[in-house]
């Protein structure tokens, strides 16, 4: 069975299907005189955790297991749990790590600034708690969480660092930057072996940065396009695609050198090792690659060779028997896919979505 929200904007409500019209139905009807206002679904220790209200209640955090109705964790009231539609540099602002479920409110009770905050909750109401405090409110980026070495690593502003890469242990202590780029707005976030990699833009253009903890340590890993942004601007949006994808050791991006225009670009974390990796139309105007996306079987993205936009599939070499790893990363050869190959791309990505509260996987006929 799949768990998913439909509707549209702040009407979102939970619905299950086993994939057919007969199995697909609404799971609870959490407020029957408005909207149910579903949102963040994540899977912890075989349970659905998300957020909703019910008539006359403040929102909070609830709980499907894979028998029962839908139980309220903990209510959270005055408070507003951040989603998509929280703001438009507001995205992916939910994620499990281990067994604790991280996720940010925005503070709306008696407070003019509409302070962000970051909450952890193991699954009970005495184990749901307030993290941290952002002073900044909505009006920067905050979100992109991801697993650092067992830490959560995102995105937030404060008054006293302008927006920055953190860390946080789950204690209001150990939730701190690690970056620190002056008068940063930043883009995107991908942890890359031992660093996280950043897109920010200090004042003279978005370029790729890397933070390995330390935030005195923050580096510019390559000035790609020293006469302005190497980076599009409008990507740190629930509706925009991520702009740093990993494949095979290396970190994928499209950018523009100021030269050649938006062009497919890799990097291994070093300023040696970024480089131009595959360029798709020559001339200003560039291929413009976008939507890049990851699977095991390749990196897939689209872009424009002049002959207009295609799917396009970065593969390894094919290989029969079992081999030590390479000290670098093997070489890859770019195609253009056609319709088959399209296909099977997309049974490779719904395959790749994690099943939820305990159903045993099922294999095609």
């Amino acid at each position: 069975r799949v768990y998913y929200t439909y509707g549209l904007g702040f009407s979102e409500g939970l619905a299950v299907s086993d994939g057919t019209v007969a199995g697909s139905r609404q799971v609870f009807d959490f407020d029957p005189s408005g909207d149910d206002d579903v949102h963040g679904l994540q899977v912890l220790d075989d349970a659905l955790y998300f957020s909703t209200h019910q008539a006359g209640s403040p929102e909070g955090l609830w709980r499907l297991s894979a028998s029962g109705d839908p139980t309220l964790v903990k209510a959270l009231a005055g408070k507003s749990f951040l989603h998509a539609d929280s703001g438009s540099r507001v995205v992916q602002t939910r994620t499990v790590i281990g067994d604790t479920l991280y996720f940010a409110v925005q503070n709306t009770a008696n407070d003019p600034d509409d302070k962000i905050e970051l909450w952890k909750s193991d699954g009970t109401a005495a184990g749901t708690v307030l993290v941290k405090t952002f002073v900044e409110g909505l009006g920067s980026s905050f979100g992109l969480f991801a697993e650092w070495g067992g830490r959560l690593v995102f995105v937030a502003g404060s008054d006293d660092t302008g927006e920055q890469v953190w860390v946080s242990d789950g204690t209001e202590a150990g939730t701190t930057p690690i970056s620190a780029v002056e008068e940063a707005e930043v883009w995107d976030i991908l942890v890359h072996g031992e660093e996280v990699l950043f897109v920010a833009d200090e004042g003279d253009g978005r370029e790729l940065y890397a933070a390995n903890g330390i935030p005195a340590q923050t580096r510019l890993v390559k000035d790609i396009n020293p006469t302005g942004s190497a980076f599009e601007e409008s990507s740190f949006s629930p509706n925009m695609p991520r702009l740093l994808a990993a494949y095979d050791g290396f970190v994928y991006f499209a950018a523009d050198d100021g030269a050649r225009g938006s062009e497919l670009w890799r990097s291994d974390g070093s300023t040696s090792g970024t480089q131009l990796f595959r360029e798709f139309r020559p001339g200003v105007l560039g291929g413009a690659p976008d939507n890049l996306a990851a699977l095991e079987s390749g990196l897939y993205f689209g872009a424009d060779d002049g002959s207009g936009v295609e799917p396009w599939r970065l593969a390894l070499p094919d290989t029969t028997a079992p081999s030590a790893p390479a000290a670098t990363p093997r070489s890859s050869t770019a195609c253009r896919l056609g319709r088959n190959e399209m296909a099977a791309a997309c049974r490779s990505l719904l395959s790749a979505l994690p099943r939820s509260l305990g159903e045993p996987a099922r294999s095609a006929a």
